[in-house]
């Protein structure tokens, strides 16, 4: 149990350093109840998630004076690549004229017109 005490400790050291040890759990779930009809269970509602939790943690380390996290911001802007992916694939994206669907770039990697 010492082992995931300590596991706990270093990852939360990011998201809640010197505050609440479930702060980042707190703040987004306050964040989410201005969304109560937000689609959770889709693939787009999982994916806009993880990106909160990156959001939070960036926003945290800015209210508290320390630069924001590179890896947060790498994982935000590969998500926000995979958002846009998976909105064109269900039609819900506009402006998209060099884009091609995600199973299209997956079968023909390395070419290709970039996202």
């Amino acid at each position: 149990m010492d082992d995931l005490k300590k596991l706990h400790s270093e990852k939360n050291r990011g998201y809640a350093s010197g505050g609440a040890p479930l702060g980042n759990f707190n703040r987004t779930a306050h964040i989410m109840k201005n969304y109560p009809r937000f689609p959770i269970t889709t693939p787009i509602g999982v994916l806009m998630m993880y990106v909160l939790k990156h959001y939070d943690r960036i926003m945290y380390d800015l209210n508290r004076g320390l630069d924001p996290s590179d890896d947060s911001l790498r994982d935000i802007a590969v998500y926000v690549t995979i958002a846009r992916c998976i909105l064109y694939d269900n039609n819900q994206l506009t402006n998209t004229q060099d884009m091609r669907p995600v199973y299209d770039l997956i079968s023909k990697s390395g070419s290709g017109p970039k996202l």
